[in-house]
């Protein structure tokens, strides 16, 4: 066993365990789609852990471009980055703006690049294909959310919920971001200034969460 595969089994098992954790009990709730979590573990330790992974993945996001490929290292630490504030925006959140099935999809969506960040193995070429067009797609589905919480008027409670899911989706598929982008230099273009759009947008949203408290 490789060296990146010992240091896989504590980071994935503690990543499982905190997205499937999470991902039961919301699934669980009533139709309000109300969440709760099985574990009081209190909820400034839930914002500080997400105020220390939102500038990692929406700077990483919003500097892509100007970096080139990330390092092992700095794919590792944003995924993980963006996995766990995946969970403690679920946990965080009196509600979600998707159907319930998102739920476990972002959680996987999340999780998944998390593996791949710690594999001994470069992520198959249609891992890789894929990544930029996934990006992009939950990237677009993230913007569409923070639109109709700032442009659609709704009433607080809704706009605390679509701002909340709108930042599940958009670490979700910003995570996604350190596994490739196209050759193309036109959809390169594209696929990083639409991450770099919705980096800036969460740190938006991110800002007007913590404002309310």
């Amino acid at each position: 066993m490789g060296r990146r595969a010992r240091r896989l089994i504590p980071v994935s098992g503690l990543t499982a365990v905190l997205l499937v954790g999470t991902a039961v009990p919301a699934l669980a709730q009533d139709h309000n789609h109300f969440i709760t979590s099985p574990v009081d573990i209190g909820p400034l330790l839930l914002k500080v852990a997400l105020l220390i992974a939102l500038p990692a993945v929406a700077g990483f996001a919003m500097m892509r471009g100007f970096l080139g490929a990330p390092s092992r290292g700095t794919a590792a630490f944003v995924t993980v980055c963006a996995a766990v504030a995946v969970c403690m925006q679920l946990l965080l959140s009196s509600g979600f703006a998707l159907p319930p099935i998102a739920i476990p999809l972002t959680l996987a969506a999340a999780g998944w690049p998390v593996y791949l960040a710690f594999a001994d193995r470069e992520p198959p070429w249609l891992l890789r294909a894929g990544a930029p067009g996934l990006t992009v797609a939950v990237s677009v589905l993230a913007a569409l959310l923070f639109a109709k919480a700032w442009l659609g008027t709704p009433d607080g409670e809704d706009r605390a919920a679509l701002l909340h899911t709108g930042m599940m989706v958009a670490f979700a598929g910003l995570a996604w971001l350190t596994i490739g982008v196209p050759r193309n230099r036109l959809l390169r273009f594209g696929v990083l200034a639409t991450a770099a759009a919705v980096g800036f947008t969460l740190v938006a949203a991110g800002t007007q969460v913590a404002a309310a408290g």
